[in-house]
């Protein structure tokens, strides 16, 4: 694993196989500004894997790759620190870009919960989350993404964003969403079709086999949370379950996100790190 000098590069890999009964760390790899830290959980939990930036944020010309993959029957729950920050470019600069490759083994589960990025006004940022999965296997992920700090008033005006998520189940693709926005964002973020003028926007999947059981029990859960301004739907085909949330609030956007990842985690509570 190299680093090039300039733009911060940050590399983090973790290959997990279940050994006598318990998920065990096989090649953890580290380079860069991106670390990985493993806090002490209940044996009985899966593993438990935190990514750290240590560069502070996401700036132009940035380039973050993560690899993880889970072994066959092996658990593995992956989380950030904290938000991430995606700062103001220069318009001649290059957009950060961000690759992910997700892969889980037959009957393997796989938690990918990262905390959301924050995209600052002017911002350019090229993302990719990618999932390989074996269709015995147990998937739940979320990515999040901030428009702005709301806290402080900041609304963003001008953006390059390219954010995409693609699942291939046994060597089929079965998922592909894609955000696509290049310019002033101007009137056209308000469409129903775009963002609805959502400050916040998520997409939680849930993939397994069972997946379809979960609805009720998620729509329920919108129905019964419905504030102003948060919107959420979900729906549930060939073994995947798919909610959408735009907000146009932080807090009841966040509080409806931990209620929704508890619901389809059994109503286990979220990793410490998002109770911070």
């Amino acid at each position: 694993m190299t680093v090039r000098l300039g733009r911060a590069e940050g590399a983090v890999s973790l290959d997990v196989a279940l050994r006598a009964g318990q998920s065990r760390i096989v090649t953890v790899g580290q380079a860069g500004c991106l670390k990985l830290r493993f806090p002490r959980v209940d044996p009985a939990s899966p593993l438990e894997a935190i990514m750290v930036n240590i560069s502070g944020g996401i700036v132009a010309g940035d380039h973050l790759r993560t690899a993880f993959a889970v072994g066959a029957e092996a658990a593995l729950c992956v989380s950030s620190q904290a938000a991430e920050r995606c700062y103001r470019a220069r318009q001649e600069d290059r957009p950060a870009t961000i690759r992910t490759h997700l892969t889980v083994a037959e009957r393997g589960r796989l938690e990918w919960l990262p905390q959301e990025t924050i995209v600052f006004d002017e911002a350019r940022l090229d993302r990719v989350l990618q999932i390989d999965m074996e269709s015995s296997a147990r998937l739940l992920a979320v990515e999040a993404l901030a428009f702005g700090r709301i806290a402080s008033g900041e609304v963003v005006r001008l953006l390059s964003l390219r954010d995409q998520i693609r699942i291939v189940r046994d060597g089929r693709p079965i998922f592909d969403s894609r955000m696509m926005w290049s310019g002033p964002v101007g009137t056209a973020w308000q469409r129903d079709g775009l963002a609805a003028g959502a400050s916040h926007v998520a997409t939680v999947l849930h993939v397994a086999p069972d997946a379809s059981r979960a609805l009720e029990a998620v729509r329920s859960l919108i129905a019964h949370h419905a504030v102003p301004g948060v919107r959420a739907a979900a729906s549930c085909w060939n073994g995947m379950l798919v909610v959408r949330l735009l907000s146009r609030q932080d807090l009841p956007h966040r509080a409806l996100l931990v209620k929704l990842l508890c619901c389809l985690r059994d109503m286990k509570p979220l990793p410490r790190v998002w109770q911070l």
